[in-house]
Order: C-alpha cells, then sequence, then structure tokens
C-alpha cells in the first residue's frame, strides 16, 4: 500500500525521509516509542498515526521502518538482558531478574510463561535462569 494522496488542507507534514533511518537507528540502541518520537520531534500521536494504513497521513516506508525497529528494540534488552544474567561473572553489575522480567512483561507482552508471541505469529520460547557458580 503506498502513502495515501497528501491533502491541501490543514498544516504542511512534517515528515522526513531520514525518520526511518533515525528510528532503525534508534531502536536498535533499546529505543521505546516515545524515545523514537523524540527524537524525530513528533508526539507518539503522530507517530503511531503514520504507521496506520487506515490513517489518511499513512507513511509505508515509515511503517516498515516501525516493524525494523520493534524487533531490533526487543532484540537489544534480550541481549543485554542475557549479558547480565548469564555472561557476567558474579563480581560484575547485577540486573535484577525481577525488574527486567517486568520490563519484559509489559513492553513487550511476556506472559507469566516466559512465552512472547510476535507479530509474525512465531513463538519465541525463553528460560531465564540464574548461572552456576564456578566451580573451584
Amino acid at each position: 500500500m503506498a502513502d495515501k494522496a497528501v491533502s491541501n488542507w490543514g498544516r504542511p507534514s512534517k515528515y522526513e525521509a531520514t525518520f526511518p533511518d533515525i528510528i532503525i537507528a534508534r531502536a536498535a540502541e533499546g529505543c521505546s516509542v516515545v524515545e523514537r518520537s523524540v527524537a524525530i520531534g513528533i508526539t507518539t500521536q503522530t507517530y503511531y498515526t503514520w504507521i496506520d494504513p487506515e490513517s489518511d497521513v499513512y507513511k509505508q516506508d515509515f511503517h516498515e521502518a516501525h516493524l525494523q525497529a520493534e524487533i531490533l528494540c526487543q532484540a537489544w534488552w534480550e541481549q543485554h538482558g542475557r549479558t547480565y544474567l548469564v555472561v557476567n561473572g558474579k563480581d560484575s553489575p547485577r540486573l535484577d531478574a525481577q525488574v527486567y522480567r517486568l520490563n519484559m512483561m509489559n513492553r513487550f507482552g511476556w506472559g507469566e510463561n516466559n512465552r512472547n508471541h510476535n507479530t509474525n505469529d512465531t513463538t519465541i520460547d525463553v528460560t531465564i535462569s540464574k548461572p552456576q557458580a564456578p566451580k573451584e
């Protein structure tokens, strides 16, 4: 679906061709939709309007970038959680597993059974376990 026709009514769009690249780059750092919106100088309402195919101001390239951004954002959070939970040793900064779990539940729809169903109807099983202490 192509971008909707631009009306001669209302104020000019703030949309710029660089916005998709900016939101992808920010999401790759774990940034939320709110942070991505701020980075490009728009409200979250405008952001969601631009990715809504039913909107009169729908931006297909922005919508496609948003879909990619959501995957990159979740990957960032999962990688950082894994790094703290599995890779770092006992002397490294600690990640609060409960805070991380709640963040993932609220941000990416994780359930109590740690199953995440993404928009591609693909199931990702995640198990979070405490690393075992090294044997002496």
